[in-house]
């Protein structure tokens, strides 16, 4: 499925409602987006413009309360975008430079510290959250987002996953395919993630007027998705866009949307993580198919044909579907993975796959999640499965394979026999012919197949 997720420049916490002036943009974002779509989003703060000494210290004490209040959110994961939202990375980071308010926020007694932007805001932002979200380490660049070399290797030093950058603004008045940047780019030696598409700054002409504008962004998450899948779907905004009517219903607008399609529903961390796995993967042509390295976030691979997958001889490798003329696979988490095409398939595209043999072993077609395990033996076929939501997933069981078991929350390790007698049923599950649709209300799920 395509991947959906969401994340929030810090950017006008201290904007006023304006049909509501006693309140904040983000309080109005918490009550009407927040509250509204429980799906995975990720919302930064900048500590400059929220913490006491920084530009609103009067303020500071309320603005803290409502970040609490916002991190207490379960489906909310924190980030910070810096300290004081440099403007010109370079100009920041050259020590003969003066800084003034031009290459930053005005914040009282300011000198700039790469720690304090970077490791000591994002601390910051997480000492307001639960401690079972403070795992992560999220920045979110400012300004022209285009950090130095020496930033980028600081920040994967202190294990911090960085993004913003990145220009994907095409649409049916622009439709040119240099409107659609790449998932990131290599600076010297290291990697810098953009953005999935850009944010409603770009859609209301700076800010300045048609506030409305962002719900334009949908027509960029379909042109990137048909007739070739080229990104994503990122819900990219700042906080002040709840500060406006118009621009709170485009927001509305844009979930909406978002939330119908099918996808698989992510966490801006977790985005990261695969962006960085594409550009750590390795692919090398072997006997029979392929074999594919990486750091095991990267749970995907496509081909552009239509491809029978040998699940059987494959490593790592527990399903595929096609759409259209191409073939998505599904890898575990294994890093390690070897993909094994049917015999019976050439390398050329198969126009019609009912004259192929169909595979006689279970394998995923589709979930709104991710597969954590796989393995088979002795025709015994263990699928571990997890989601950042109520999991959803179809299986294809051939007529010679029958569901063993099927539990509704998630282990590491083998199934065992005490595993099998207990019992967690799952919320629904449907047997239609050689497909298995299985709907739980819970993230996590263990399904075997037993074949003949």
């Amino acid at each position: 499925r395509r991947i959906l997720f969401v994340h929030v420049d810090g950017d006008g916490f201290v904007e006023r409602v304006r049909v509501d002036m006693e309140k904040f943009a983000t309080e109005y974002l918490i009550e009407n987006i927040y509250q509204k779509y429980h799906i995975p989003q990720t919302v930064s703060i900048i500590q400059g413009e929220v913490d006491k000494i920084g530009m609103s210290p009067k303020l500071s004490s309320k603005m803290k309360k409502i970040i609490k209040e916002l991190y207490q959110i379960p489906w909310i994961e924190p980030a910070s975008h810096t300290l004081s939202h440099p403007f010109i990375w370079e100009k920041v980071m050259n020590p003969n430079n003066k800084l003034t308010k031009q290459y930053h926020l005005a914040l009282p007694n300011y000198y700039f510290s790469l720690e304090k932007e970077t490791k000591g805001s994002i601390e910051f932002a997480l000492s307001f959250a639960p401690k079972y979200k403070r795992q992560e380490k999220i920045l979110f660049w400012s300004g022209d987002c285009i950090p130095t070399k020496e930033v980028l290797a600081f920040v994967e030093k202190n294990g911090i996953l960085a993004m913003n950058g990145g220009d994907t603004t095409i649409q049916k008045s622009d439709p040119w395919l240099g409107h659609t940047r790449p998932f990131g780019i290599q600076r010297e030696d290291y990697w810098q993630v953009y953005t999935a598409q850009q944010n409603e700054n770009v859609y209301t002409n700076e800010w300045t007027n048609s506030f409305w504008g962002y719900r334009n962004v949908i027509e960029t998450f379909k042109m990137t998705d048909k007739p070739r899948r080229f990104k994503p779907i990122n819900i990219y905004y700042h906080l002040y866009s709840g500060s406006r009517v118009a621009s709170l219903k485009a927001l509305d607008e844009v979930y909406s949307w978002a939330v119908k399609q099918k996808t698989s529903k992510l966490y801006a961390s977790q985005y990261i993580k695969k962006a960085r796995g594409f550009y750590r993967t390795a692919i090398a042509k072997v006997d029979g198919g392929y074999e594919i390295r990486n750091s095991g976030y990267l749970r995907t691979v496509r081909f552009d044909k239509k491809v029978i997958v040998d699940i059987e001889r494959s490593q790592g490798v527990a399903g595929y579907i096609y759409d259209a003329n191409r073939t998505y696979i599904t890898l575990d988490r294994s890093k390690k993975y070897k993909i094994v095409s049917n015999p019976l398939e050439s390398e050329t595209l198969v126009p019609n796959i009912t004259r192929l043999k169909p595979n006689s072993v279970p394998y995923l077609i589709d979930s709104n999640g991710w597969v954590e395990k796989f393995t088979h033996n002795s025709r015994e076929y263990n699928f571990h499965l997890k989601s950042n939501i109520s999991i959803e997933a179809n299986f294809y069981i051939p007529s010679s394979c029958r569901v063993d078991f099927l539990q509704n929350y998630f282990e590491n390790g083998e199934f065992t026999p005490e595993q099998r007698r207990q019992s967690h049923p799952i919320s629904s599950s449907v047997k239609d012919k050689n497909r298995l649709s299985i709907i739980s209300n819970k993230k996590g799920i263990a399904v075997a197949f037993q074949c003949k």
